[in-house]
């Protein structure tokens, strides 16, 4: 009878070790690859919402950053909403929330949203270095920019 009880016992303390370690925060991560953007005369505007590739493009008078649009907490794609007259990014499944700069406002979620590396190449076989791409995964700080490009005048390109 003694031993029933002292398994039992066991039993339940393995159980709430179970429990209590499957309950600390879950932080994802996307994979790591390159995405295309498109040509960076498409990206003019101060903010494009890449629904598809799950991000959100800036750009500012120091240049272009990225952030992604996944949610921290399970990857599920993050939806732009209006929620008390604020923009936000929410999770449908897990209910969390994210400003625009992607600070968490409300969990499961626990980290912030990541920002990517950018950087411009060629956008077909032996092209111009026109197209804006993303490097997913090789995570950046809210302050880092990919510079503008320059753009010269077509005066200044004739003899």
């Amino acid at each position: 009878m003694m031993g029933l009880f002292l398994g039992r016992k066991l039993l339940f303390i393995l159980l709430a070790c179970c429990v209590l370690m499957s309950c600390e925060p879950s932080v994802r991560e996307r994979p790591y690859g390159d995405l295309r953007l498109g040509k960076i005369t498409e990206f003019l505007a101060p903010e494009t919402y890449l629904k598809a590739q799950r991000l959100l493009l800036r750009r500012d008078e120091r240049g272009w950053y990225v952030m992604s649009t996944m949610c921290s907490h399970d990857l599920s794609a993050l939806e732009l909403k209006e929620v008390d007259g604020k923009r936000v990014f929410y999770s449908q499944f897990t209910s969390s929330s994210y400003d625009l700069d992607g600070n968490v406002l409300s969990g499961p979620a626990v980290e912030a949203l990541p920002y990517y590396e950018l950087y411009i190449d060629q956008g077909t076989y032996d092209g111009m270095r026109d197209t804006l791409y993303a490097r997913v995964g090789e995570k950046r700080s809210k302050d880092w920019r990919l510079p503008l490009p320059m753009v010269s005048s077509p005066e200044q390109t004739q003899p």
